[in-house]
C-alpha cells in the first residue's frame, strides 16, 4: 500500500511540475529590428514566435563554399539584405553573400520572380545554427512562413 501511495504521489508532482512548465501561447507576430533578428547575438530569442521584418532580396541559393544544413535540403534558399545594404564578402571565398533565408518550396513561387532590391515584408521565426566547419560559429537562418512584396 506504501508503494502505491509513493507511486501515486510521484505522478501527482510530475505532472505539477509539467503543467507549471507550460509555454504561453505566441502573441500575434511583431514588427522586429531586422539587424536584431539576424544577429549571431539575438537569434536565438526569436526560435519560438514569430516575427516580422523588412529586407531587401539579393540573391537566390546559398553560397557555394558552405555546408548547407541538412534540415534544409528540401527547402528553397535564398538572400536577403538589410534595406540600403549590399551585402558582405565571404572570409575565405569572397564571394558576397547576404542573410540565409529558408522557405518551403510550395511557397517559393512567391520568391522566384522578385529581382535584386526588391523590398519584401517576411514572417517567420530563426534558427541558429552551429557547425564544426564554421569552428562551432553560429549562422542565423530565417525560416519564412510568409512573404510579401512592398511598394
Amino acid at each position: 500500500m506504501r508503494t502505491l501511495l509513493l507511486i501515486l504521489l510521484i505522478v501527482t508532482a510530475q505532472s505539477i511540475t509539467y503543467a507549471g512548465k507550460k509555454k504561453d501561447p505566441c502573441p500575434e507576430p511583431t514588427v522586429e529590428n531586422y539587424k536584431r533578428v539576424m544577429s549571431t547575438t539575438f537569434v536565438k530569442e526569436y526560435t519560438q514566435c514569430p516575427v516580422v521584418i523588412e529586407a531587401e532580396f539579393f540573391k537566390d541559393g546559398f553560397p557555394k563554399n558552405l555546408l548547407l544544413p541538412a534540415r534544409f535540403k528540401k527547402k528553397y534558399l535564398f538572400q536577403c539584405v538589410n534595406l540600403g545594404d549590399s551585402g558582405s564578402a565571404l572570409p575565405l571565398s569572397g564571394e558576397v553573400a547576404g542573410d540565409y533565408f529558408v522557405i518551403d518550396k510550395a511557397l517559393a513561387d512567391s520568391v522566384l520572380n522578385l529581382k535584386k532590391g526588391d523590398k519584401i515584408r517576411l514572417t517567420g521565426v530563426t534558427f541558429a545554427h552551429s557547425s564544426l566547419a564554421g569552428a562551432f560559429q553560429i549562422t542565423p537562418f530565417f525560416l519564412v512562413e510568409k512573404i510579401e512584396v512592398v511598394e
